[in-house]
Parts: structure tokens; sequence; C-alpha cells
């Protein structure tokens, strides 16, 4: 029992002296005479430079603490403008006692004001690359670890993203993320939200990005993927259009490089979309699915996204569209069959070939089951426009195409077997039968 008394006075004696050397520390050493040699350690590692203009403030009980003001990380060398990142305020603190067992028990990590600025120049380098002079193995995330992070929390930030080669500029404001807890081999939950913008000429997005990574050595995981916001600006018809997208999981196999979506669902306004997704990324890329689109208003889903769309005897028609349809790419081709369409009273089958290259072109073959023509034909008291393809790259692809229909009328005549031949060009649509 002595003994046993004795080894409690000596531990309790070394636990006082640690914790008055860390008060010790905390009130006559200031942490901000370290600056330039975290900064000197910080380029030496990385070849970049690190600011820390605001004041760093220390905690020791129950968490060590770091806190900083306002700083920067700099771009590597070669490339000019701002810095890297900046930010206006940071945190991380860590649990003392595991830490001292040597075990990393990390609280939710928190940057405020943070400011990214991304650069790609035209030969291909970007100021993300290049971290050190050399290059460390990589980490298995899905080994086991001896350390958990609560989180990352960023707040009131912004990304942007300049590329020279293109001369595209990406701004995203306004940005939050939240990423949960992080452990060695385990899901990792994470959330963002985020106004992005490319220009004036395009719309500008308010989205909610959600789900989890699953991490796996030999594959990646996403699980529960859903995105929502809205559409406003650009050549949009409507002030504001509401998008929708949801997919359960996706995978990507490391070994041969297989994407695999068994089923994704969106809305794109009045359109309603679901379909699934699977293939092969790499040297001769291969991908194929099914697609479901449908709308009960297709005229007003089309003029949604400012595509013109031509006026018609019958106001009414153009309204409930439905499609089904199985598609796969491969060697710079696009093949759609079979494919079943409902469009008003009409009912279609056929397929669809698009072949890119030199010479782009699109060929159709559509059977229905019956059409009043004359609905569709341009009012006799209007001035017939022809229809206008919503983008210079369609109107670049030539698209040729047959309607054969087992019955129609026209001008109150009957028809059987009426095929109509269409071509879609830079002059607009062009129709025989």
């Amino acid at each position: 029992m002595r003994a046993a008394k004795w080894i409690f006075v000596v531990v309790g004696a070394l636990v006082t002296l640690v914790v008055a050397g860390v008060v010790a520390f905390a009130l006559f050493v200031d942490p901000n005479r370290f600056k330039d040699d975290i900064a000197d350690a910080v380029a030496r590692e990385t070849g970049r430079t690190l600011s820390l203009d605001g004041d760093i403030d220390l905690e020791f009980w129950p968490w060590f603490a770091l806190s900083t003001g306002s700083g920067s990380l700099g771009n590597p060398q070669g490339f000019d403008g701002p810095p890297f990142v900046r930010w206006r305020e940071a945190r991380i603190r860590v649990r003392l006692f595991p830490l001292l067992r040597g075990r990393a028990v990390v609280d939710t990590v928190r940057i405020v004001g943070a400011d990214f600025d991304l650069q790609r120049r035209a030969d291909g380098t970007a100021n993300w690359q290049g971290w050190s002079a050399t290059t460390s193995p990589a980490t298995d995330n899905s080994a086991g670890g001896n350390g958990v992070i609560a989180g990352l929390a960023l707040l009131d930030s912004q990304l942007e993203f300049h590329d020279a080669a293109s001369g595209r500029r990406l701004l995203l404001s306004h940005w939050r993320l939240t990423v949960g807890a992080i452990r060695p081999g385990e899901p990792i939950d994470a959330e963002t939200a985020f106004s992005v913008s490319a220009g004036d000429e395009l719309p500008r997005a308010a989205l909610t990005v959600a789900g989890r990574y699953v991490p796996r050595t030999d594959a990646t995981i996403l699980e529960n993927l859903r995105i929502a916001g809205t559409l406003t600006g650009g050549d949009l018809a409507e002030p504001s259009v509401p998008i929708e997208f949801s997919m359960p999981t996706a995978r990507f196999l490391e070994a041969n490089k297989k994407i695999e979506v068994p089923a994704w669902r969106a809305r794109l306004g009045l359109f309603a979309g679901s379909g699934s997704l699977h293939g092969v990324v790499g040297d001769t890329p291969a991908f194929a699915g099914e697609l479901a689109l449908t709308t009960g208003a297709l005229r007003e889903a089309l003029e949604q996204w400012a595509v013109k769309v031509p006026a018609t005897r019958d106001a009414s028609v153009l309204g409930p569209f439905e499609l089904k349809t199985q598609w796969t790419y491969a060697s710079s081709a696009i093949s759609v069959a079979p494919i079943q369409l409902v469009l008003d009273d009409s009912r279609l089958r056929g397929e669809l070939d698009v072949k890119f290259g030199d010479q782009p072109v699109t060929a159709f073959a559509l059977q229905g089951d019956q059409i009043a023509i004359d609905r569709y034909l341009p009012p006799p008291d209007a001035e017939s426009e022809p229809f206008v393809l919503p983008t210079a790259q369609l109107r670049a692809l030539p698209v040729r195409g047959t309607l054969d229909f087992a019955a129609a009328t026209l001008d109150e005549t009957r028809m059987k077997r009426v095929r109509i031949r269409l071509l879609f060009d830079e002059q607009g649509v062009h129709a025989n039968r």
C-alpha cells in the first residue's frame, strides 16, 4: 500500500509539473514569435510563401488549440497574381490527453473567409500542383489509423478558376462546405452550398450538394448524392428554373476503369428524367445506359430553356411528351435504340444515330401510329419562321430522318402509310412527304 501511495504521489507530482509548465508557456511565451519559423518550415516543404498577418492564439486545456487571424499561402514559382489561398481566420483543436498517448483526436477544423485562386496556364501546369520537391507514396485511406478528425467547416468562402488555354473563368461565391467525421477507412459525409457563374452568357446556379464518400482500396464509391438549386440569368426565358439530381450510388473501379451508376433521377425545370450509366474510361472510352424523359407540356418546357418553338395552328400541340430508350457511345458515335416516344396523341418507335468527326451527321427513323399534320403547321395568318436550333454546335450538326405514320390527316384528308422526310440545318427545318 505504501508503494502504491508513493507511485500516486510521484505521478501526481509529474502531472503537476506538466500542467505548470504548460501554464507557464501559455502565460510567458508569445506564439507570434514563431511566425517566421513556421513560414520558413512551410517554404522548405512546399516551396510556397506562408504569410500570417493576424495574431496566433494558443489554448492548452482541455484542447490544444491553434487559432490564426488573416493569412495566405502563395503560388508555386512561375505563377503571378493573387496567392493560392487567403483566409480571414482559421482554428484547429486537438484533444491533449489522447495526443500525449500518440492518438490524434481533432475537433472540427474551422476556416472562415477562405479565398482560393486556381490558375491553369496554357501549357497545362496549375498552381494547385507541385506541393513538394519529392513525391510521397500515396496514403491508403482504407487502412487502419490512430486518429480521428471531427470534421471540416469552410464558411463564407469563394473559389475562382482561370484557364489560360480556353479563356474560361469560373467563380464559386457564398461557398459553404461541411465535412463530417473523418476516420480511417470509414465513410465520410459532406454537404456544400455555393453560387457559381461562368460569364454573363451562361446561367448562374445556386446549388446545394450533399453525399457520402465510401473509401475502398479498389474503388471510389459515392452514395446518396443529391444536388438541388436554381438557374438564373443567361438566355433563360424565366427568372428562375429549378433543378434537382439524385444518385443512390456510383462506383469507379480502379483496376478496369469501369464506371457504374445503377440509377439516377433528375428534374430540369418542367422536364423529369431518370436512367442509368455504365462504361469504361481510358484511351477508348465506351458508355451505355438507359434514359427516360417526360414533361406534361413540351412547348413550355423547351421555352424555359430559351428554345424558340415555332407557332402552330393548334396551340395545344407539343403538350404531353414521354421518351424511353437505351443508348450506347463508342468510337465517336452515339446509338439510341430502341426509342419509345409519345407526343400528344401520337406514339412512335424507332432509332437514332449520331456520328462525330470531320463530317458529323445525325440520322433517325421513327414509325408512328397516327398524326394530324395540319395541327403542327404554321398558322395561316402568321409569318412563318423556321425552327432555329438552340446552339451553334447543333446547327453545325446536320440532322436527317424520316417519320412514318400508319395513318395521317391533312386538311380533312385521310391518308395511310405516310412518310415525312425532315432535314435540320443552319437554315431551319425542311420537310417533304
